[in-house]
């Protein structure tokens, strides 16, 4: 019995043998390709964990620890990618991810800062140990050996950082932040350096031969200026004038009879005003044998209306009588007077009789046209020659609108010898009012 036990489990092994010789394996189902966004992003060679990644339509997914995410199943196609994380700056990009593979990328990120260099406004040297406060506060820091300064960010927005140092006034520029990183330099001037420094325009005592007259000048630290034209005519109002530019025209400046303008120049800020730094000079700017306005430009207002021109000439020779027609705008001005002007007819006659003749001020004033004629009769010298004033007009000024008219010589305008022969006449020089 024993025996045939035996024999009956070895015919059940033999059989089941037999049967996983005859069964084939069978193969593991294959996996579909998947298209997949994957990265990872970094900080200084370290993986940023919490990063917001925006993958467009995708959707958005935060890195983990190790600064990785993984957008499965996305269609194929091209990405605009967003990363963003308080206190870093924002990274934009576009990647095109494959279908059916892995697309992978790499982000590296930077602090979101105020970057800068604090310098001396005069010598642009770079300046150490500078106090960097902002508001809002973000707390207070020095600048390096390099004068430069880097402040950490914990979100976007508008930012003034002051820059403080002895010795130096305080400066503060304001700047925007949006999660980008800006740069901020910042110019602190010395108290004890706070100058103007005239760079363009005339030497002091200098004779110019242009009727305008630039200037230009520099003054580190100012935050504006302020400046004034004197002369001893008195042309102009002796006041301070404040002009936030660092350069100025004065146009169409008069020949004045051995005097200088002179221009002054002072910058100032929030601390303190600079000293004075002036320049004076000459003006010739007419050619010789000419008649001109005299003043070339002015400004009338209707709280003064009333002004006065001059009939000037300019170095001419051998004249005995000049015939004058004025043209105005008799909508914009009115002819009050016109007085007859001897001392450049007598100087070498103090005795010479003057022939002065005009029109009636009525028709002057109904044509907007003045004709007058001056000159020598009666003279050991029958004829001058110089510079000098032989008339003057007295107007007032009306319609104020803040334009600007001229009152000019006509053609009919000419210069006689004693001889009554035409004097070439090489300029006449009109006048420019403005009616403010």
């Amino acid at each position: 019995m024993k025996k045939k036990l035996i024999l009956l489990f070895m015919a059940s092994i033999i059989l089941l043998l037999m049967i996983a010789c005859e069964t084939k394996p069978t193969e593991p189902s294959p996996i579909p390709d998947q298209t997949i966004l994957k990265g990872r992003v970094v900080y200084n060679g370290e993986g940023l964990d919490n990063v917001q990644i925006t993958v467009g339509s995708a959707g958005s997914k935060l890195t983990d620890e190790n600064g990785n995410f993984e957008f499965r199943d996305i269609a194929p196609g091209l990405y605009t990618i967003v990363c963003y994380k308080p206190g870093f700056e924002e990274v934009t990009f576009q990647v095109d991810v494959i279908e059916a593979r892995t697309t992978s990328v790499e982000i590296a990120i930077n602090k979101l800062q105020i970057i800068g260099t604090v310098r001396d406004a005069l010598t642009l040297e770079p300046l150490s140990m500078v106090c960097i406060q902002t508001t809002p506060p973000t707390g207070a820091i020095n600048t390096d050996g390099n004068g430069r300064y880097v402040i950490d960010l914990t979100e976007s927005g508008t930012y003034t950082i002051l820059a403080t140092k002895n010795g130096y006034f305080p400066n503060s520029v304001t700047v925007n932040v949006n999660r980008l990183s800006v740069t901020a330099d910042i110019n602190l001037t010395s108290t004890g350096s706070f100058q103007v420094n005239i760079i363009e325009g005339p030497e002091d005592l200098a004779t110019v031969t242009t009727a305008n007259v630039a200037f230009s000048w520099v003054a580190p630290g100012a935050t504006y200026y302020e400046f004034r034209i004197s002369n001893t005519e008195h042309l102009y109002p002796e006041v301070w004038t404040q002009i936030d530019k660092t350069t100025i025209t004065l146009s169409d400046l008069d020949e004045l009879t051995d005097d200088f303008y002179k221009f002054e120049i002072r910058a100032k800020n929030l601390q303190q005003t600079s000293e004075i730094v002036s320049r004076r000079f000459k003006v010739s700017a007419i050619n010789n044998n000419s008649i001109w306005l005299k003043h070339r430009r002015q400004s009338v207002s209707s709280i003064a209306s009333d002004f006065e021109l001059e009939v000037m000439f300019k170095e001419v020779a051998n004249v005995a009588l000049v015939n004058v027609e004025i043209e105005f705008d008799n909508n914009k001005f009115y002819l009050t007077d016109i007085e007859k002007e001897e001392s450049f007819w007598q100087q070498s006659d103090p005795d010479a009789e003057i022939i002065f003749l005009y029109s009636e001020i009525s028709d002057a004033n109904a044509e907007g046209k003045l004709d007058f004629s001056i000159g020598l009769v009666n003279s050991e010298n029958l004829v001058e020659s110089g510079s000098g004033c032989i008339a003057t007009l007295k107007f007032i000024a009306r319609n104020f609108d803040g334009s600007t008219k001229e009152i000019l010589f006509t053609n009919q305008t000419e210069i006689r010898d004693q001889d009554n022969q035409n004097i070439p006449i090489s300029e006449k020089v009109n006048a420019k009012v403005e009616l403010e």
